[in-house]
């Protein structure tokens, strides 16, 4: 449901204003370079509307587990960024719950998200392992990093969004940085009960 009022109240403004600059442009003799560049702006707000959209409606299903969901976004954002990508599977069991493995998706998605935005990294490496009802996700890039003692704004990172999701599945989420390091992060789910 937000993924299709997104598309059908955000998506439709931009759109119409994308059509408006272009009508707007079409009739001045030289267009200005400011009104060029807002039309850019437009044009990179609708891609990164599509995207996120695409990223909604992708979700973890029971004929569809984390580790195959994990793996195409993962190879997608390998293709659109640039960013040398890498995922990997260790698990022998069978998968962990819909619902976990859906917030272990959104986590994973934000993460790729702050790689492309803020880590200006070239590769990033993904394990995703079950042992024993216990997922980890470990998510490591080899960009700038940062200083996690310098109380550098979590919101900026999206780090809040993924602890408040961590939080709903109560998994334990970790961050290690330094500057010049790259960034680890690991999220370990809680131990899940064997169905009878």
């Amino acid at each position: 449901r937000i993924a299709r009022d997104l598309h059908d109240r955000l998506g439709q403004w931009l759109t119409y204003i994308s059509l408006e600059l272009e009508r707007i442009m079409s009739i001045q003799a030289e267009p200005s370079p400011d009104l060029a560049a807002l039309y850019d702006d437009v044009q990179t707000a609708i891609e990164e509307l599509r995207e996120t959209l695409r990223q909604l409606r992708a979700g973890v299903t029971p004929d569809a587990p984390f580790a195959s969901v994990g793996a195409h976004l993962v190879e997608r954002f390998s293709t659109r960024t640039g960013i040398s990508s890498s995922f990997h599977v260790d698990a022998e069991e069978p998968p962990l719950g819909v619902r976990v493995e859906n917030e272990v998706l959104r986590i994973l998605q934000e993460a790729l998200n702050n790689v492309e935005k803020h880590a200006r990294a070239t590769h990033v490496d993904i394990t995703w392992a079950i042992e024993d009802r216990v997922g980890t996700l470990t998510i490591t890039d080899n960009g700038t990093g940062f200083d996690p003692s310098t109380g550098v704004r979590e919101s900026a990172y999206g780090l809040v969004g993924m602890r408040e999701r961590a939080e709903v599945i109560d998994a334990k989420l970790g961050v290690k940085s330094a500057p010049g390091d790259g960034t680890t992060i690991q999220l370990v789910t809680a131990r899940e009960e064997t169905p009878a």
